[in-house]
């Protein structure tokens, strides 16, 4: 029990409040370097797989790769924009970072992209980091340094430096026993992998449905296209704090990172997804009942 007990705290002090800070104002920092580069012209190219990566895309990854080394010596780092991964997915202990997050998005000029820095212990998702930038105020979403919670800040920049407002700790929300038609439909195209308007239960000012979960705006959000750990492993990690989880929609389980795919699947990817606080996913048998948060997240 002592040797889980400390296992567990592990998990939730990875990193130290000096360290956390400097993470915040890391991925801030490149939120605001992919908003100058959009300003001055983005150099557009495309991937074999047909998706859009910029100058922004490359300039973030290098900035994102050489300032963890410095806050984290010797780690790993995973980052989508990275040409030299491991082929067989294999990591346990890692940052994983997607350097734009909507690399479209920031093409078109919209606010839905978004900066994305994850940490990993044993596969585990224990820190997150996504910030949605704007020319000059944005919002960060974060995992506390130690006291197990998530958390959204207003970031406003003055004189080219980040400002940061008060932290609103964020809480996701257990869905009424009155499921509405919507819901019921819902869970129709979750489990048919079909994505629909009707997974928007509540209207919500937010970017993405995911950070409406985060935010207590909507019940459930999916996807059903294959997603990078990079993507998912950040806003993972907060939504564990927030009483909420990633589950597959194929097994029903919380996703596993960090280990090689099945056959006929690629590294680093994840299927179709549901994204919602634990008790609605079981509510809605969307999760395995036997599944629980470990003690260091606890639903709520």
């Amino acid at each position: 029990m002592l040797l889980l007990t400390i296992i567990l705290v592990c998990l939730v002090n990875l990193m130290d409040s000096i360290q956390h800070q400097k993470v915040k104002e890391l991925v801030v920092k490149a939120g605001q370097n992919a908003l100058r580069l959009k300003a001055e012209g983005l150099n557009i190219e495309y991937k074999d797989d047909g998706t859009p990566v910029t100058n922004a895309d490359l300039a973030n990854h290098e900035m994102i790769c050489t300032e963890i080394r410095v806050i984290f010596p010797g780690m790993t780092i995973i980052s989508e924009e990275d040409e030299d991964l491991d082929p067989s997915g294999k990591y346990t202990d890692a940052c994983v970072t997607c350097p734009i997050d909507g690399t479209q998005d920031l093409i078109d000029g919209t606010a839905d992209f978004a900066v994305l820095v994850g940490f990993v212990e044993n596969g585990v998702p224990v820190h997150g980091f996504a910030y949605y930038p704007d020319t000059r105020r944005g919002v960060l979403y974060f995992t506390g340094q130690r006291d197990n919670k998530a958390y959204k800040q207003s970031v406003t920049i003055v004189e080219d430096k980040p400002v940061f407002g008060p932290p609103i700790e964020l809480k996701t929300k257990v869905a009424p026993n009155n499921r509405s038609l919507r819901i019921y439909q819902f869970i129709v195209d979750a489990r048919n992998h079909i994505s629909s308007v009707c997974n928007v239960v509540n209207d919500y000012p937010s970017p993405t449905s995911v950070i409406a979960v985060l935010e207590g705006h909507l019940d459930l959000a999916t996807g059903p296209n294959t997603m990078g750990d990079w993507d998912m492993i950040p806003i993972d990690a907060i939504a564990r704090r927030a009483g909420a989880i990633f589950a597959s929609l194929d097994d029903k389980n919380p996703f596993k990172y960090g280990q090689p795919p099945p056959p006929g699947h690629k590294p680093y990817k994840k299927g179709p997804y549901v994204l919602g606080n634990l008790l609605t996913l079981k509510e809605f048998g969307l999760l395995q009942e036997s599944f629980k948060f470990p003690p260091t997240h606890q639903a709520r």
